[in-house]
């Protein structure tokens, strides 16, 4: 579908993103292209801005992968409303009025369908994740790569790990020297940290193979989307708690 790169007023904004979403067999999959991204920003940052496009942005830009979302925050002014809810956005709001019916979905159709609502569950399981370890892909590098190093540092003899340097571990030392700690402590403390994060993120990970195999015998779409809607609303679940 083609739309106005510049719509002459606001209430242009408004049709241009009404016929986008209609058009969409599923507004969780997209296409959410930055062009119209960009007119939900302008719509929402109006004085008055109706909840219904607040919810369509929060959603639309819930449903992005991390860095996507991440860059696109970064470079425009997302409204404080959408903002608010883009970790537990509402429910999509109503399509208006009657779209066009889409075909009747065939073999290929339903294994399209599959693979994108198992990209969607993956930038799902990412958004969760995200809530443990904060967001963005440089914080998730630091705390792996703190992992990593624990581990590779419980793996020496206690010989090796009384002659080890902080520049051989330069991300628990860098931790270790922040919180006062001595390296081997801060190893240890790295350690400790992880051990729910890990036990959880395999459990995310438990889920999103579930989905694939639940989905993959799957006689329609309703029956995937239905699948995804269990799938994820378990691992949100299990985030929920570990955060209580």
């Amino acid at each position: 579908m083609t739309y106005a790169k510049t719509p002459n007023n606001h209430e242009t904004y408004h049709q241009v993103i009404e016929e986008a979403y209609s058009a969409m067999a599923d507004p969780a999959v997209g296409p959410w292209k930055v062009g119209l991204l960009k007119l939900l920003v302008a719509v929402c940052n109006l004085p008055g801005a109706k909840a219904r496009y607040v919810a369509i942005l929060s959603n639309a830009l819930a449903s992005l992968p991390i860095e996507n979302r991440t860059w696109f925050l970064e470079t425009y002014a997302v409204s404080g409303a959408a903002l608010a809810q883009i970790d537990n956005p509402p429910a999509w709001p109503d399509v208006i009025g009657t779209p066009e019916d889409f075909p009747t979905p065939d073999a290929q159709d339903l294994a399209d369908y599959i693979a994108a609502m198992d990209r969607r569950l993956t930038h799902y399981c990412e958004t969760q994740a995200a809530r443990v370890i904060k967001m963005g892909v440089r914080v998730a590098l630091e705390y792996s790569m703190k992992d990593a190093e624990a581990r590779r540092f419980a793996d020496l003899t206690p010989t090796e790990q009384g002659n080890a340097v902080p520049a051989d571990f330069p991300y628990v030392a860098a931790y270790a020297t922040s919180a006062g700690l001595s390296l081997a402590d801060g190893m240890a403390a790295v350690t400790a940290q992880a051990a729910p994060w890990n036990a959880l993120n395999a459990a995310i990970g438990g889920k999103r193979q579930d989905f694939q195999i639940v989905a993959g015998t799957a006689e329609d779409a309703a029956a995937v989307k239905t699948a995804y809607d269990t799938h994820a609303a378990a691992i949100k679940g299990m985030v929920d708690a570990a955060l209580a």
